[in-house]
């Protein structure tokens, strides 16, 4: 197979199984070209910042409205990184930056597969949906998977309910992904456009 990569997901693709890569040796993947940039910078660091810090007033204060809001402005900013056409105002064209967005998404990738990983060494469990950096897991009573450090990046509890025995039937049965959506959407009792817990 040919396509382009990051150097992040690279990086992915090299790192070892267990810290959530493939474990595979740069002679393996038979790279023939490169695109090497001479500059280098964390562009979004204050945007990032500003955003990290509104979203944990948020959820400090339980406030779901301003949460899916500053998911909004992250989620549709890193969208349009890579539609040209949203950016054509000389003043605004810098914003067009498919290579950030495509570092960006491997990243949320790559971190994801780590956490998982570390999740199933720790507790067994895999999630049975993923999304980006979101994720749903089936945990018996009393387990924990969440991240209670104070660090960033970290993996928390965002909701939780409690499956009752048709909905645990729902999971069993579910053969396809989107059955499995179904069953999350009817235990969360939301549409299937459900939004999982996640970081």
């Amino acid at each position: 197979m040919q396509t382009w990569i990051t150097t992040v997901s690279l990086d992915g693709l090299c790192a070892p199984n267990a810290g959530g890569g493939m474990g595979l040796d740069v002679d393996d993947l038979d790279i023939t070209e490169a695109w090497v940039y001479e500059e280098q910078g964390r562009a979004l660091d204050k945007w990032a910042k500003v955003l990290r810090a509104a979203r944990t007033v948020a959820v400090d204060t339980d406030d779901v409205a301003m949460k899916r809001f500053l998911g909004a402005c992250y989620k549709g900013y890193v969208g349009r990184m890579v539609n040209p056409d949203m950016w054509t105002a000389t003043r605004m064209q810098h914003h067009h930056q498919p290579l950030w967005r495509a570092a960006i998404m491997a990243h949320c990738r790559w971190r994801g597969r780590r956490v998982a990983m570390r999740i199933a060494r720790d507790t067994g469990r895999w999630p049975i949906r993923t999304m980006t950096d979101s994720w749903v897991y089936l945990l018996g009573d009393d387990q924990h998977i969440a991240d209670d450090s104070d660090a960033l990046g970290k993996m928390t509890v965002e909701k939780h309910t409690r499956l009752t025995e048709e909905m645990l039937l729902s999971f069993a049965a579910a053969e396809t992904t989107h059955e499995v959506r179904l069953a999350i959407a009817s235990a969360y009792g939301t549409d299937t456009d459900v939004r999982e817990v996640g970081e």
